[in-house]
C-alpha cells in the first residue's frame, strides 16, 4: 500500500474530526486521535455508498466500495458487509441511510466515531488543507478539471443565476476555458474583471485520485459553496458525494 497515498485520502476526514467539538461532531465523547493512530488501527478504509439503512435479518449492512484504500486479508471487493455487534449498536457506532456516501473506517468490525468516523458533510468546512500537506506528493495533488468544476457548479448555483449571461470564475489554471449552465457561460479568467461583474472566487480546488473538493464564493448572491464528488466508475459519470451552499 503507498502510504503517501494513504495519508493524504484519510486524512481528509481526520482533519474534521480534530477540529469539530466531540458534542457536535460525534455521537459519543471519546478521545481524540491522530491520523496515524486512526489508519494504523484500522482494518480497512473505503470511500462507499450504503445500500440500505438498516441491517438486514441476518445481520448485516451493505456497501458498495467506491474506492478502497486499505484492507487487511486480501483484495477489497465491490461490496463490503459490515456486521451488526452481538451487544448491537452504541451511541458510537456510525448510522448510514440507504444511498448516503461515506468515508468508512472499519476496525474489528466495528465504525465507530472513535475510530476516526464522521459524515462527509464536516468535510466540507473542515479540515479540507489536508490537501495541501507535504505528506501528499506533487504525483497526487491535482487540479480538478472543468467538468468537476460544471457538476459542482450545476448542483450547487442552479438556483441563483438569474439568467445571466456570464460569470466569470477566478482560477488561473483553467483560464480561457468556459461551459454553459442553463444558457449561463462560466468563463474562467485569471483574475476578475475591473468592472464590476458577477464572479465566482475559487478558495480551494483540490482533487486526490478523482475525489475532487471544491471550496468557492458568489458574492454576487451573497454565498459560500462547498462540494466533494467522486471518480467516475465503471463508466458511470462523476457525482456529488456531498454539498453545502451558504448565505456569507
Amino acid at each position: 500500500m503507498n502510504t503517501t497515498l494513504l495519508s493524504s485520502l484519510v486524512a481528509l476526514s481526520l482533519g474534521a474530526l480534530a477540529l469539530l467539538a466531540p458534542s457536535s461532531a460525534r455521537p459519543c465523547d471519546c478521545a481524540g486521535g491522530t491520523p496515524a493512530t486512526y489508519v494504523k488501527g484500522a482494518d480497512t478504509i473505503f470511500f462507499g455508498r450504503s445500500q440500505a439503512s438498516t441491517f438486514d435479518s441476518v445481520g448485516k449492512q451493505t456497501y458498495d466500495v467506491l474506492l478502497g484504500i486499505k484492507h487487511k486479508g486480501g483484495t477489497l471487493g465491490a461490496t463490503f458487509e459490515r456486521k451488526l455487534p452481538k451487544q448491537g449498536l452504541s451511541n458510537c457506532d456510525e448510522r448510514h441511510k440507504a444511498g448516503q456516501y461515506v468515508l468508512l473506517f472499519v476496525r474489528k468490525g466495528d465504525v465507530s466515531s472513535c475510530d476516526g468516523n464522521a459524515p462527509l458533510e464536516y468535510l466540507l468546512t473542515h479540515g479540507m488543507d489536508i490537501f495541501l500537506g507535504q505528506d501528499a506528493g506533487k504525483a497526487l495533488r491535482t487540479k480538478p478539471d472543468l467538468e468537476a468544476f460544471k457538476l459542482a457548479f450545476e448542483a450547487t448555483l442552479k438556483p441563483y443565476l438569474h439568467k445571466r449571461k456570464t460569470i466569470h470564475v477566478v482560477f488561473p489554471p483553467l483560464s480561457g476555458k468556459r461551459f454553459t449552465v442553463d444558457k449561463t457561460g462560466f468563463v474562467f479568467v485569471k483574475k476578475a474583471p475591473a468592472k464590476k461583474k458577477p464572479v465566482v472566487m475559487v478558495a480551494k480546488a483540490l482533487q486526490r485520485k478523482g475525489v475532487v473538493f471544491i471550496d468557492a464564493r458568489f458574492d454576487a448572491e451573497g454565498l459560500s459553496l462547498q462540494t466533494i464528488s467522486g471518480p467516475k466508475l465503471a463508466g458511470k459519470p462523476a457525482v456529488i458525494w456531498a454539498k453545502k451552499v451558504a448565505e456569507r
